[in-house]
């Protein structure tokens, strides 16, 4: 085996175990073992780095009582843009994004 592809093994493995780790993170907040408003907003540095490469769709999908009405009405009281990467967001951004979050589910239900 050569170097090549020992550094490609261990890229798909790294990338295998993200992608686990993504998978639980889903099944944790639908579960309600993880807030996802504490997540949004940074308080949970061991989980955040799971999201940061994730657009504001993908974030937003993990919400829930978040359809696509509320969704748009985030990007629009938010002006937000729906392809911008989670981690582009600036600490008062994903404040204001959490906000808006948890009023569509409040208002949900």
């Amino acid at each position: 085996m050569t170097l090549r592809d020992k550094q490609r093994l261990a890229a798909l493995k790294k990338a295998n175990h993200v992608r686990t780790q993504r998978s639980q993170l889903k099944k944790d907040v639908k579960k309600g073992d993880v807030d996802v408003i504490a997540l949004i907003r940074g308080e949970l540095p061991e989980l955040t780095p799971l999201i940061e490469s994730w657009t504001l769709h993908h974030v937003l999908e993990l919400v829930p009582g978040v359809g696509p009405v509320s969704e748009q009405e985030i990007y629009l009281l938010g002006t937000f843009t729906p392809t911008i990467r989670f981690d582009a967001l600036g600490a008062a951004r994903r404040g204001q994004l959490a906000d808006l979050c948890k009023l569509a589910m409040k208002k949900r239900g």
